[in-house]
């Protein structure tokens, strides 16, 4: 059974944002998957109206001292790095870089070849290339990708020996056309169901000038879920949306960083 969630969306304007983008000659796409079954939206105003049995408690960070200052250390060199996710349990992470190559850091130091490398069917171009990534929160060993191939694709990969990953086991979940060559996904993550959910923009240009994002027939500007242990088939779980580039799962409610006009 799919868990509820409230879903707050946090509307970003940044400047950086290619809405402007000379747009790719491929028409509209037609309607995708049927979303009869996809959960009812969720608005502020369930989140500001919810009660609990439990009392309302209030932490207080304490205030830096003075005299304290933040420092960054360098503890690796990468192409344009886009996400780094932690093997759970583990001191081990993975850094994926924007070109379709996904790192292991160990704490200490970055490895030496790439654990896996796609960088041969990822169109690492503008706003579009790998985009995100994620572990099963087993612990198995799967390793989830989303990325802009000449379709937008969402993939599971193995990671065999020592956290390496073979190409050639790719599975892929979701793979949805695109209309224009910006706002083509955001970030991948797993809810606390073992459901994984996918950010997607609404296809690009300026304006939702495709109105994406106010058609429920398309998985385009909205949030998607998936079931990868069953039958993968997509649902539009939130939709309305521009272009979620990153999103955060904290129990049951979902942060949306939402970038655009």
């Amino acid at each position: 059974m799919r868990m509820r969630y409230t879903a707050v969306v946090l509307l970003l304007i940044v400047a950086a944002c290619s809405v402007q983008q000379e747009l790719a000659p491929t028409p509209p796409q037609p309607a995708g998957p049927s979303t009869t079954d996809a959960l009812p939206p969720t608005t502020l105003a369930d989140l500001t109206t919810t009660t609990t049995d439990q009392p309302t408690t209030t932490t207080t960070l304490e205030a830096p001292k003075p005299d304290t200052s933040v420092a960054y250390e360098e503890v690796a060199h990468l192409s344009f790095p886009i996400q780094l996710t932690a093997l759970p349990g583990s001191k081990i992470s993975y850094i994926a870089t924007k070109d379709g190559r996904i790192w292991l850091y160990d704490g200490v130091a970055i490895s030496d070849e790439p654990v896996l490398d796609i960088s041969d069917r990822v169109l690492d171009e503008g706003e579009r290339g790998l985009l995100s990534i994620v572990l099963h929160p087993d612990g198995s060993g799967r390793l989830f990708a989303h990325y802009t191939a000449t379709n937008g694709d969402t993939s599971e990969f193995a990671l065999i020996d020592e956290g390496t990953a073979d190409p050639d086991s790719e599975r892929v979940l979701l793979r949805l056309s695109q209309p224009a060559g910006n706002h083509n996904g955001g970030m991948i993550q797993f809810g606390p169901d073992g459901t994984l959910y996918v950010a997607l923009g609404d296809g690009g240009g300026a304006n939702d000038q495709f109105n994406n994002g106010q058609d429920l027939g398309t998985l385009l500007g909205g949030l998607v879920s998936i079931s990868v242990d069953g039958d993968p088939d997509p649902t539009l779980f939130n939709s309305g949306l521009r272009n979620p580039w990153r999103f955060w799962i904290d129990g049951k409610v979902i942060y949306i960083a939402d970038v655009g006009q």
